[in-house]
């Protein structure tokens, strides 16, 4: 495999060769699902979807909408050079990097502001508000057949643009379930905007969709001051109401030896920021060592340990892969945060390598619910309305372990 180092703002990032296709190495290309990979090769490639500052793609991210507007735009080659951001919403400063985009969008009719005169750029976008303003840009044909999703009525206001990115091939999972209100990743629209830079058509630049030929987005046209890259091109970072994920380590290095022992590596902290009560339903930890050739061959054991008494979760967990404690159930009201400490030991049956090393484990992912209740009219009695819970990830790395066997 052939390398070659490139120095971008100070940080060093890699580039393989991998089937013959050039790819940036980011980071946090283990976060990167797999579906996702050779999508965010292309967008990157075209100059539509870059890193952040960090050397990161962070394809968990949910996209809000001044990033999607700037990612639309730069599809639909719209100049924003001569565009003024001067615009009518009060969040939406004229000197913000964003404002010549909702500017251009909002001529076109793309998206629209809130009743009480502001835009939101920070708000992130579920998948059924997703398919609208995609449906808008390319000008999707909304007299579409029903896709068959059990989630998705006809006459929702929704409906249509879901059933025309579904007749158009734009979904990527078309099976019983659309999940509307599940919001929307980078990864996400990374893959979307692939399938759509295949279909000259959609893109305006033949009356077929000619699938034998890739088009080659003019990058000087379509990225916004791409000599001057500020990461924030690339996430509009405010205070959103989540819930909030966060490694805590429990002090400096920890040394681990092939022992039955507990040692205390941190903990997670989860605060619910939203409006809403919710349900924690699951937390997922990745493990990994900087040599494959350390530790035990097969698998440590990692123990949760919650705020209640009872709460006391132990699982075995891949010497080099990643474990998801599920079955948590954890509620967790408006404003309160729960901590979860987090312990590790090898599996003293395992057969052990011989090499000294380091490894350290990351908090990966969680998964949660907004449960919010409504009054019916008629009988007065009070439904739960479930969601999902957007969650997001402040920091992921707890101690650092030197294993000894």
């Amino acid at each position: 495999m052939k390398k070659q180092i490139l120095l971008v703002s100070g940080l060093v990032a890699s580039l393989f060769l991998s089937t013959g296709v050039q790819a940036r190495q980011f980071f946090d290309h283990d976060d990167i699902p797999r579906w996702a990979e050779s999508s965010i090769n292309k967008v990157e490639e075209e100059g539509i979807m870059t890193g952040f500052g960090d050397g990161t793609f962070k394809p968990n991210k949910k996209l809000n909408r001044a990033e999607a507007l700037t990612l639309l735009l730069r599809m639909s080659k719209v100049d924003l050079k001569d565009v003024s951001g001067e615009t009518d919403f009060s969040d939406v400063p004229a000197e913000a990097w964003f404002a010549p985009a909702v500017k251009a969008a909002t001529d076109r009719g793309w998206i629209k502001g809130f009743p009480n005169g502001t835009f939101r750029p920070g708000k992130t976008l579920n998948k059924a508000e997703w398919a609208t303003i995609v449906s808008r840009v390319f000008a999707l044909d909304e007299d579409a057949p029903h896709a068959g999703f059990r989630d998705v009525p006809s006459k929702i206001w929704f409906a249509r643009p879901v059933f025309a990115l579904a007749d158009n091939g734009l979904i990527r999972e078309q099976e019983k379930y659309y999940w509307p209100s599940k919001e929307v990743t980078r990864a996400d629209a990374a893959w979307i905007m692939t399938k759509i830079l295949n279909m000259p058509r959609l893109l305006g630049t033949s009356k077929t969709n000619d699938f034998s030929k890739n088009r080659r987005i003019d990058s000087r046209r379509t990225a916004i001051r791409p000599r001057n890259f500020n990461s924030y091109k690339q996430g509009y970072e405010i205070d959103r109401k989540e819930l909030k994920v966060s490694a805590i380590p429990d002090g400096g290095q920890v040394v681990v030896r092939r022992i039955d022992f507990w040692e205390a590596i941190g903990s997670v902290r989860i605060k619910n920021t939203l409006d809403d009560r919710s349900i924690l339903h699951s937390i997922k930890f990745k493990f990994k060592f900087d040599k494959t050739n350390i530790g035990p061959v097969q698998s440590f054991f990692i123990k949760l340990e919650g705020p209640e008494e009872e709460e006391i979760y132990e699982k075995k967990m891949s010497a080099t892969g990643d474990l998801v404690f599920t079955g948590l159930e954890k509620t967790i009201r408006t404003d309160e945060e729960v901590e979860y400490k987090v312990y590790l030991k090898p599996d003293i049956e395992d057969f052990f390598y011989s090499r000294v090393g380091k490894g350290w484990v990351t908090v990966a992912g969680a998964d949660g619910t907004m449960v919010s209740s409504f009054r019916k009219t008629g009988d007065g009695s009070r439904n739960n309305n479930l969601r999902f819970a957007p969650v997001g990830i402040e920091s992921r790395t707890l101690r650092m372990i030197e294993f000894r066997p």
